[in-house]
């Protein structure tokens, strides 16, 4: 996906599970980061503390995920699709 102004890149995104993230504004790659299902359930969460984090959801099904970084100051939602 192309680079938003949030300064977040996942990639590839469609996935086959495995997820690159990126984070440009070094504020935001110190939290969390939790992804959800489309039913709104957590399925995985993770502290970060760097730029770029490696997600593994190759044991998910199918579908469309949302991904939320957390921290002190804001929230910032992206959508991944996981395809295999």
């Amino acid at each position: 996906t192309a680079q938003q102004n949030d300064g977040i890149n996942i990639y590839p995104n469609p996935s086959s599970g495995k997820f690159q993230i990126e984070v440009g504004n070094w504020q935001l790659a110190v939290g969390n980061l939790e992804i959800y299902n489309v039913m709104g359930e957590k399925i995985y969460e993770q502290k970060i503390s760097s730029p770029k984090t490696e997600i593994n959801l190759t044991h998910r099904t199918n579908g469309i995920y949302f991904l939320q970084l957390k921290n002190n100051q804001q929230i910032i939602s992206k959508k991944i699709i996981l395809q295999k």
